[in-house]
């Protein structure tokens, strides 16, 4: 028996060896086909970081394409960016350099009450007075009927304000009796009753904007003074009373504030302000009469911080935009005025006249144009032809019958100014 078991004993060792390597075996071609498919996954991997790499450098090779398509892109946008500036000029130019346009303001309370039928509307740029001296019209750039509202009044005069931004000093001037809707133009009220002045703040806030892309950056300094009984007062200033330097080809305010305007808010502050403090007073006329002839200036300072085939590093603009709020004339009997209202109303109406008188020499062709006659017309002297603007005068209407001479009177004014030549405005910019 025992025997028996001790020559078992080889056979058995052996199979268990064999048992062992053949586990071995299996592990290792376990093992074998794991690091197969491990470097199958290799391989696939790193075909993919080579088709990775060729898409990269394509994909580089694209993006500098579009870099330089870009940069050619924006090239061409800023010669075409001048070349409209220059279009837009020449058509403002085209319409003359003091444009004119007349608005007549709807009737309110008893005007009502009474036809409106001495004043017709032949067309888009003419006016028909048809009473006293008999039918005549007029031919001005635009004419805005009693139902032209606020946003149609400010569309004729955007593409002119839009050239502030192209560096050319421009003027709006509000021109009328007294209660013919001037200050309404200019001031207006709130929401769709806005006038000029903050529909022009935020027009160029809004084209301000588009021009970032182009690399132009803007910044913005608003004043506001009065002219009462001719005397110059700063409205933002606490009513300081200020005096004005006339020098070759210049005219400034000494010490007059300005304020930056970064943000809508910032304007609306500043109207909030001068509604307070301007000179009005009731009259017969009308029962809240601007006593003074107001002037909102918005400085204007623009530089451009990229360099490129059509526009040079550092590039800047300069210009100014007046918007002018004169007060009414009145006819003294009319008036009532006495006291305080007697020496304000003579005030007006003599700086009016020497208005007048500067536009009649201008008309013809005198050497000598009398703007040191008033201080009115010494603030518009550069709106007038001795500086460089472009300018506009809004001459406003007071639709009654009762008021058909002094409208007559209105209208022959426009027309002379409409015919008068002040010479091209010259571009601020370097």
């Amino acid at each position: 028996m025992d025997g028996d078991c001790v020559a078992h004993e080889p056979k058995s060792s052996m199979e268990c060896l064999q048992q062992t390597l053949a586990m071995k075996d299996t592990r290792f071609n376990a093992v074998q086909a794991a690091l197969e498919v491990e470097r199958s996954k290799s391989e696939a991997l790193q075909a993919e970081v080579e088709r990775k790499d060729v898409e990269n450098a394509k994909l580089s090779k694209e993006n500098a394409q579009l870099t330089s398509q870009l940069a050619a892109s924006r090239d061409e946008l800023r010669q075409k960016d001048e070349d409209l500036r220059a279009l837009h000029n020449a058509v403002v130019d085209l319409k003359g350099q003091i444009r004119v346009a007349v608005r007549v303001r709807p009737p309110i309370g008893k005007e009502l009450d009474a036809p409106i039928n001495h004043l017709e509307y032949p067309g888009i740029s003419s006016i028909k007075i048809d009473k006293g001296k008999g039918a005549q019209t007029f031919e001005f750039q635009r004419v805005f009927g009693p139902n032209m509202n606020q946003i149609r009044v400010f569309n004729e005069v955007e593409e002119l304000i839009l050239s502030c931004l192209h560096g050319y000093n421009v003027s709006i001037i509000a021109y009328g009796q007294t209660g013919s809707g001037k200050t309404y133009t200019m001031r207006g009220g709130y929401g769709d009753l806005e006038g000029i002045i903050p529909r022009a703040v935020k027009f160029l806030f809004q084209s301000r904007d588009k021009l970032a892309d182009l690399d132009w950056s803007f910044n913005f300094k608003a004043s506001f003074l009065e002219v009462y009984n001719e005397e110059v007062y700063d409205l933002l200033g606490e009513r300081k009373k200020l005096d004005i330097k006339l020098g070759t080809g210049t005219t400034a305010v000494a010490g007059l504030k300005y304020q930056d305007i970064n943000t809508l808010d910032d304007i609306e502050l500043i109207l909030a302000i001068t509604d307070k403090t301007r000179s009005t007073a009731a009259t017969k006329c009308n029962e809240q009469s601007s006593r003074s002839h107001a002037v909102f200036e918005l400085a204007i300072h623009g530089y451009n911080g990229t360099s490129d085939t059509h526009m040079p590093s550092g590039a800047t603009r300069h210009a100014c935009l007046h918007l002018v709020d004169l007060a009414g004339s009145e006819r003294v009997k009319e008036s009532g005025a006495e006291g305080d209202r007697f020496k304000e109303l003579t005030h007006i109406n003599s700086a009016l006249s020497n208005l007048q008188n500067c536009i009649r020499c201008q008309l013809n062709k005198e050497p000598h144009i009398p703007y040191r006659n008033s201080k009115l017309t010494m603030l518009l002297r550069d709106s007038l032809g001795a500086g460089s603007s472009k300018t506009m005068v809004i001459v406003n209407l007071n639709p009654a019958v009762t008021q058909i001479a002094e409208t007559r009177r209105s209208l022959e004014f426009a027309q002379k100014m409409s015919i008068t030549k002040i010479g091209s405005a010259k571009k601020q910019e370097q």
